[in-house]
């Protein structure tokens, strides 16, 4: 099942899903957000729905992890995404 933040009034016209992946210097994904952009970590085991939050501070250097982040139920943590998130950015007109 589809993130609830992603499929009900937020919709893909208004966010694009992006994952930046690094260059020569570093192996595996960098994640950069901004306050506002969306946190979606899908769940690891069959049945287990994704967890949705709205990225409230970004704790990391130009934009890096870790990031402050509250969640659809209303706590909030610090959190060092794995492979399993993905950042959902807020769209930005140009």
């Amino acid at each position: 099942m589809c993130c609830p933040c992603l499929s009900s009034g937020w919709g893909f016209s208004s966010f694009q899903v992006a994952i930046a992946v690094s260059g020569s210097e570093r192996e595996g994904i960098e994640m950069h957000a901004t306050v506002g952009d969306r946190l979606v970590v899908h769940g690891a085991v069959v049945g287990e729905h994704d967890k949705c939050g709205e990225i409230i501070e970004v704790r990391g250097v130009g934009g890096e992890p870790p990031f402050l982040v509250r969640f659809e139920d209303g706590h909030q943590a610090l959190v060092f995404p794995g492979p399993d998130a993905v950042i959902v950015h807020e769209h930005r007109g140009s």
